[in-house]
């Protein structure tokens, strides 16, 4: 498992680099696929209904990729979907993306309210798409 936090971009494939995972397999393709997960829109933490956008680019890979049964190969695809699914190359074991909704409630005093406290946590929060009520 690997939580993919907003604000990032992570390769997939056999190449390792920087916020990557390496892939060893023979079935993948040295630079497979991105995935960006773009920054979360300010007002977004307190929308428990809003989720980061994540965009998934196929890097044009020899074998190709499937998302949810369909070919993406060369493409870039906005994903919809609460669960999704990518097959790289010839790999048997699929590669799924999961939106998983964190939500938080908390209750502050008076003092702890007015020394900012919710504030600095807010600003956290949002930024790690972690949603709070």
């Amino acid at each position: 498992r690997k939580w993919l936090r907003p604000g990032r971009v992570y390769l997939f494939g056999r190449t390792a680099e920087d916020s990557t995972s390496s892939l060893t397999r023979a079935q993948f393709h040295g630079k497979h696929i991105t995935i960006h997960v773009d920054e979360v829109v300010d007002g977004d933490g307190a929308n428990t209904h809003a989720r980061s956008r994540v965009t998934i680019e196929e890097m044009n890979s020899k074998k190709g990729t499937l998302l949810n049964g369909t070919q993406i190969r060369g493409q870039t695809v906005v994903l919809t979907e609460p669960v999704n699914e990518l097959i790289l190359g010839a790999c048997p074991h699929p590669l799924r993306i999961v939106w998983r909704p964190v939500l938080l409630s908390f209750s502050f005093t008076k003092r702890e309210i007015d020394a900012g406290s919710w504030k600095r946590l807010r600003d956290q929060l949002q930024q790690l798409d972690i949603k709070y009520i």
